[in-house]
């Protein structure tokens, strides 16, 4: 079969806006093939089949979420948990608000996330468990706790959360919720900084009375078992 030397980054461009719009499994081969004038058969000829061409393009995905995280993780060496998390913030909210191919990376991870395909756990596996490995490590110095502590998993979600709000999806918009940021990436993220960091400091302040509270009652309880034993 004779074929274009275009064709491939066509179709892999193509089905990338595809899979983007309506996930892995609402698209067709056909779709894919007709939308860039190629032949029915030019998909299994480049990629094998529909799911070898949507792993080529999620693949080409995780590389630029593990630079990504490799630039937070960049940014953050040498300095404490306070400024490492920080710059967490700070590149990921940079990374989101910047327009690269559509926002289409957002898009299609938000497909995957709604109806999976063998892909999710290489996302899970080269993606999500680092930065939560990452984020949890570092709220856990912050909050003097294990990294894998409830309490730190709960927060390490909560500033993740936050991150992918910024982005402004057209529901959000539609729905008229979201942050209220002018497209200010370093102002978004000090805010989201300011309020983690915030919430967690009250969070260690309430934790060191509660243990401040339970010593006063354990020093009395004490006092009286040794008046109690002086007395008999």
């Amino acid at each position: 079969m004779t074929v274009a030397p275009l064709t491939r980054d066509q179709l892999l461009g193509h089905a990338a806006e595809l899979f983007a719009e309506r996930g892995f499994h609402k698209v067709t081969v056909r779709e894919i093939s007709d939308g860039v004038g190629a032949n029915v058969a030019a998909v299994n000829y480049h990629f094998g089949d529909k799911l070898g061409l949507y792993r080529e393009i999620v693949e080409g995905n995780i590389a630029l979420m593990e630079e990504t995280m490799q630039k937070a993780m960049d940014a953050g060496r040498g300095g404490d948990a306070d400024g490492q998390l920080r710059a967490f913030i700070e590149v990921f909210v940079e990374r989101l608000l910047t327009p690269r191919d559509g926002n289409q990376i957002q898009r299609l991870m938000m497909r995957e996330m709604e109806n999976p395909t063998p892909m999710l756990d290489v996302i899970v596996e080269r993606v999500m468990e680092p930065r939560m490995r990452y984020l949890c490590d570092v709220i856990g110095r912050l909050l003097g706790r294990p990294s894998d502590d409830r309490v730190v998993r709960n927060c390490a979600a909560s500033v993740h959360a936050q991150c992918i709000m910024c982005k402004r999806t057209p529901a959000l918009v539609r729905m008229n919720i979201g942050f209220d940021d002018d497209g200010d990436a370093a102002a978004l993220a000090d805010h989201i900084a300011e309020f983690s960091l915030g919430a967690m400091a009250s969070m260690v302040g309430k934790t060191m009375a509660q243990r401040e509270a339970r010593g006063g009652r354990e020093v009395g309880s004490a006092k009286s078992s040794l008046k109690a034993a002086a007395s008999a």
